[in-house]
C-alpha cells in the first residue's frame, strides 16, 4: 500500500470517529438576553404558535383574558415587559405588566402571563401592581393596535422586542 493512500484511509477514519462524538457546546460570551420566542393566545384561542389568523382581543370573551408565552436566552437575570402601542415600536408605548426573570425565579428562560383587557380600556397581566389605562390609545372601537413583549439586560440599555398586531374590539 502506498504511503499517501495510508495517509487518505487513517484521515478518513479519524474524520468518521469524530462524527460519531457529542457536538461541541457553543457558548456566546454575550451576556445580554435573547427573545427566542413569544406567542399569545388571543379571545378566540387563536394561538400564534400554531396560527398565523389575526389576533382579537375582547373584553366580553373569556372575560377578557388572553395569554401570552415567551422563551429567552439568557446567562443573567433580565427584565420582561408586555407593552401595547398604536404603532410597532416601544416609544410612546403603554407598559401593562413588568417583572424580573432568572435563575431561581418565578420565570428563568421562559415564562407565561395571563392578561386581561377589560371593557372599560383597563389592561393587566398577572405581575401588574394595578389596572393600566390604555384608552389614550383609541379614539375608535375596534382598533388596531400592537402588544409588544421587551426582554431587557439588567445590567445595561440592552433591549429588543418582538411584536403582534391586535385588533381590540
Amino acid at each position: 500500500m502506498n504511503k499517501p493512500l495510508l495517509v487518505f484511509v487513517i484521515v478518513l477514519s479519524l474524520l468518521l470517529v469524530a462524527c460519531d462524538e457529542e457536538p461541541v457546546q457553543v457558548y456566546d460570551d454575550n451576556p445580554v438576553p435573547e427573545l427566542r420566542s413569544f406567542h399569545m393566545i388571543d379571545s378566540y384561542d387563536v394561538d400564534t404558535s400554531n396560527s398565523n389568523a389575526a389576533l382579537r382581543l375582547s373584553p366580553y370573551e373569556y372575560g377578557g383574558l388572553f395569554e401570552i408565552f415567551w422563551k429567552v436566552n439568557s446567562l443573567e437575570n433580565y427584565r420582561v415587559s408586555l407593552k401595547i402601542n398604536d404603532r410597532d415600536t416601544l416609544s410612546n408605548s403603554i407598559t401593562i405588566g413588568s417583572t424580573v426573570c432568572g435563575a431561581g425565579l418565578v420565570c428563568d428562560q421562559a415564562g407565561n402571563w395571563v392578561c386581561e383587557y377589560t371593557e372599560d380600556l383597563f389592561m393587566n397581566c398577572d405581575t401588574s401592581i394595578k389596572d393600566v389605562d390604555v384608552e389614550p390609545l383609541f379614539n375608535v372601537i375596534p382598533k388596531n393596535l400592537y402588544l409588544l413583549l421587551e426582554v431587557c439586560d439588567i445590567d445595561s440599555n440592552y433591549c429588543e422586542f418582538d411584536s403582534y398586531p391586535v385588533t381590540m374590539e
